[in-house]
Formats: C-alpha cells, sequence, structure tokens
C-alpha cells in the first residue's frame, strides 16, 4: 500500500509541476504557434517516393562500427511514439476530434490499401537493414528525440524547482520543430505519405518485436513519454513504458496494446476493471488480467489486421483462455499430455469437462490386488458366447481373436 500511495503522490507532484510549465508557456508561445497542416485522402498512391533516400549500397545486414544500433533505435521509437500517442489515421479525417479509435488503441482500420513501398523494400530484407534505412529517415525529419524537452531534461538531470528557464526555453524549441514537422513533412511529400511511412514502419517494428529481436530487449533510457515535448504529463510514467522489463519500450512504442486500450496507464486496475478489456465480461472481478504473449503473434499480416492473440485467465480450474473463439474452452488433457494414465499399463485417458479420468481400455477391469488393469475374463467369455450363437467355431475362435486384438491395442 505505501508503494501505491508513494507513486501516485510521486504522479501528482509531478503533474502540479508540470502543469504550471506548460500555463507559463502557453502564454509564451501563443502568438506564434503555427498552425497544422490537415490533409483528408481515403486512398494512398502505392508508389509515392520521397523527395531524399539512402543510397542502397549503404544498406546491408552487417553492422558498422560507426553506427549505433541502440541509438538508431531509440531515435526510431521516439519518432514513431510521436505517431502512436499523437497522430490519427489521416486517410479519412482532417480533425482530431471526429477520430473514433486512436493509434495506440490498434494499427489503423482498415488497414492500408499499400505499404509504403520503399519501407516494405529494406524491412523485408532483415532487421538490420531495416533500421538502417528507417534510421537515415528519420534522420532527415524536423522532429528528433535528442531536442526533445524530456529528454534535454533528463540528460542534463534538470528539476523544474532549480532549472524552470531552462527547460521552458528548450520546449519552445521543441514545439517549434514540432509544428515545423507537422507543417513541412519533411522529407516526405505530405501528411498522407509521412502517415503511410510511419503506420508500415509501424508494422515492421512491431513484428521485429514479436519476433524478440535482442537488439530490441532494452532501450537503455526511459520511454515513458509521448514523444511531445512538454505535456501535461511530461515523462508520463506509464506502467508499460518501464525499460527494466524486457521488449516493455519496444512494445510500447511500436504496437497497439490489445488488453489496455489506454493512452496512459498508471494502474493495471483501470485497465483490468475497464470494459475495453477483452477479458472483462468472460471472467468474474477477482480474475480479470490479459496478457499478451510475443510467441503468439509473429504472424506479420495478422498484426496488420489487427489480429492479435490475447490471454485471458480463466476462473474455472481445466479450462483456458481461447482467442480463436473469444471464450474459455475445454482443456483436452488427454490429447496434450497433461494426464498421469499409465497407457503402457492398459489404461486409457477420458477428457471431462475441467478434468479428465483414467480407466482400463475394452478388455480389461481394474484390481485392487494388483493396483491396476487386469485382463476381464468374463468380458471375454461373454464375447465369445456371443460370437458362437452366430458361426461356427473355427469362425468364432479367429473372430475373437480379432475382436480382442483390436479391443485391446
Amino acid at each position: 500500500m505505501s508503494y501505491v500511495v508513494g507513486r501516485w503522490s510521486q504522479v501528482l507532484r509531478l503533474v502540479i509541476g508540470i502543469a504550471d510549465v506548460t500555463r507559463e508557456l502557453s502564454d509564451i508561445t501563443k502568438d506564434t504557434n503555427v498552425g497544422i497542416a490537415h490533409v483528408t485522402d481515403n486512398t494512398m498512391k502505392p508508389n509515392i517516393k520521397m523527395k531524399s533516400t539512402v543510397d542502397d549500397d549503404d544498406l546491408d545486414e552487417t553492422t558498422d562500427s560507426n553506427w549505433n544500433v541502440n541509438l538508431a533505435i531509440r531515435d526510431l521509437a521516439y519518432y514513431l511514439r510521436a505517431h502512436k500517442f499523437v497522430d490519427y489515421d489521416r486517410r479519412y479525417y482532417d480533425k482530431i476530434e471526429d477520430v473514433k479509435h486512436r493509434l495506440w488503441e490498434e494499427f489503423p482500420k482498415p488497414p492500408l490499401r499499400s505499404l509504403h513501398w520503399e519501407v516494405h523494400k529494406y524491412c523485408d530484407d532483415g532487421f538490420i537493414k531495416c533500421l538502417k534505412y528507417l534510421d537515415s529517415i528519420v534522420q532527415q525529419t524536423l522532429l528528433k528525440r535528442k531536442d526533445d524537452t524530456i529528454v534535454v531534461q533528463r540528460n542534463n538531470k534538470w528539476t523544474l524547482a532549480r532549472n524552470r528557464l531552462q527547460i521552458i526555453n528548450i520546449d519552445r524549441e521543441c514545439k517549434a520543430a514540432k509544428e515545423r514537422d507537422n507543417l513541412t513533412y519533411v522529407p516526405f511529400q505530405g501528411p498522407i505519405e509521412r502517415f503511410q511511412w510511419r503506420t508500415t514502419a509501424s508494422y515492421y517494428m512491431c513484428w521485429f518485436t514479436m519476433l524478440e529481436r535482442s537488439e530490441l530487449t532494452f532501450f537503455n533510457e526511459p520511454c515513458d513519454d509521448f514523444a511531445d515535448c512538454m505535456t501535461s504529463y511530461g515523462s508520463n510514467l506509464d506502467l508499460r513504458a518501464q525499460d527494466r522489463i524486457p521488449f516493455a519500450c519496444a512494445l510500447y512504442s511500436f504496437c497497439p496494446d490489445p488488453c489496455c486500450s489506454t493512452r496512459l496507464l498508471w494502474s493495471s486496475d483501470k485497465c483490468y476493471r475497464s470494459p475495453s478489456n477483452p477479458c472483462y465480461k468472460e471472467n468474474s472481478t477477482s480474475i480479470q488480467r490479459c496478457r499478451m504473449y510475443q510467441r503468439d503473434n509473429q504472424d506479420f499480416n495478422s498484426l496488420i489486421l489487427n489480429q492479435i492473440n490475447i490471454t485471458c485467465s480463466c476462473d474455472e480450474y481445466g479450462y483456458e483462455w481461447s482467442s480463436r473463439y473469444g471464450l474459455c474452452i475445454d482443456i483436452n488433457e488427454c490429447t496434450r499430455g497433461l494426464h498421469n494414465c499409465l497407457l503402457n499399463a492398459n489404461e486409457i485417458c477420458i477428457n471431462l469437462p475441467g478434468d479428465f479420468e483414467c480407466i482400463c481400455k475394452a478388455g480389461f477391469i481394474y484390481s485392487d490386488d494388483t493396483d491396476g488393469c487386469v485382463e476381464n475374463f468374463v468380458f471375454q467369455k461373454i464375447v465369445v458366447e456371443t460370437i458362437k450363437e452366430h458361426v461356427n467355431s473355427t469362425e468364432s475362435l479367429n473372430l475373437l481373436d480379432r475382436v480382442v486384438k483390436f479391443l485391446t491395442k
């Protein structure tokens, strides 16, 4: 309980301090804000080409000692977090207020009519080649991680109490860069191509995360920001953005969250007790945990279509969650080898709802003396007498032999 209270106190102090700075920044910059250019278009040309691309000779699956893989991942993750948490589907909406589902909830629906051709070209050839290409484009944009207010504040170990003026000045520059990026869309030809490029890049980076590329395990820096300069939250302390957990920052930056479709998560209860939680309706209030495992989501096309497999906890013993049917189904312990029946000692496994049972196979009966299955001679006698009534003795013996072999195999 003390940890929870302490965490909420930390969040409250942070929000109050940032809110003061945000109000001050608003007064300073309200006369200099540049409007964002919105373009609505429900189709995209499949072969849009950017003004500037990299040389193919520089892109291969080998790493260069002068190229920092981890830094490239952090820069790319920042740029794609701006897409996930700040942008919206520009194919069908000209203002954010009309958007029904945001990009942190799910990948765009309907999916892209065509992947961005250049992202597809390089990312289909391998992770390193893909990352080199994506990094080369990110470095041409006007919105860079190194200039973000939160990043600069962390790198310089500034605090709101001691470095208020520096933070305000850096944030003014950060917001100006963001507005220029949203006005010019460099190096893209416009908002539609940028949306197509960033969505396609998110597809591939999310897929590489599901494949558990070792380079994406840790970012070695916090990723709990919206890539949006100094917002009301600043460093948002989101539970999902804890870099000490393997792949947490990669999932937070590149993939939608099928379990917790909320922009900010400070408490797991907010996720589990929300009707948007896929496990909410199926289970009682005591068991509503939702999990997404990377090993279950390694099909690229399924990711694009938001067909992300999740796992819910099931109330009843012997049941498990089925992503295919969206409910808890019985575990067949017999077919999955989760039983303790002695198959080599004439036992068979019978599946039951939520459980299983071991019984003797046909022609055998349980014996207390041997604590196992023994031949049932009474059964064999009944079979013999029944057969004799219909066929002659020679045929009955042959038939009996076949019947016994069939029933006891």
